[in-house]
């Protein structure tokens, strides 16, 4: 059916004189529709107007933070090793949060629930992806260019397959 936006809330958090908000706009958001967990990718700033307007959402985030999405309540803070600017969850009863930094060429892997960290891998992809969980399985493309595929990858360490 139709999406529908029952109430508007804010994930921003002011903390001394800079403020943590949603980080770099390629993947910043990911969703357990389960648990109603929501993963959001946060920076912190200083929100000082640019240009005309307020200019923060450029940088990758360094934290992702989890809320109920029925009570709007934060749940608990994952922190990042590096900052990252994809991530994506998978919809398993256990859920695998993914974070991504094409910058580091790093995936990481973290208990979707607890945030402790389960696996970290390199990668050799050098362009911006695009994460998504499908069938259980990690899949990364460029986000350059979706509908070229290079062959696949498979994941042992991280029990999923990659396309790139």
């Amino acid at each position: 059916g139709k999406p529908v936006v029952e109430s508007r809330w804010s994930v921003a958090e002011k903390e001394g004189d800079e403020t943590w908000v949603p980080a770099d706009i390629l993947q910043q958001v990911a969703i357990h529709e389960a648990s109603g967990r929501l993963y959001v990718l946060m920076q912190k700033t200083k929100l000082d107007p640019k240009g005309g307007g307020y200019d923060f959402h450029r940088n990758p985030g360094t934290e992702a933070w989890v809320f109920d999405v029925k009570t709007h309540r934060r749940l608990q803070r994952i922190v990042l090793e590096q900052p990252v600017a994809e991530i994506a969850v998978s919809q398993d009863a256990k859920p695998v949060f993914y974070a991504a930094s094409t910058l580091v060429q790093k995936l990481w892997a973290y208990d979707g629930l607890t945030g402790a960290k389960l696996k970290l891998m390199d990668l050799d992809v050098g362009a911006q992806l695009t994460l998504t969980v499908e069938h259980g399985k990690l899949v990364a493309q460029p986000a350059a260019a979706p509908t070229r595929r290079r062959p696949n990858l498979s994941l042992q360490a991280f029990g999923c397959s990659v396309d790139f």
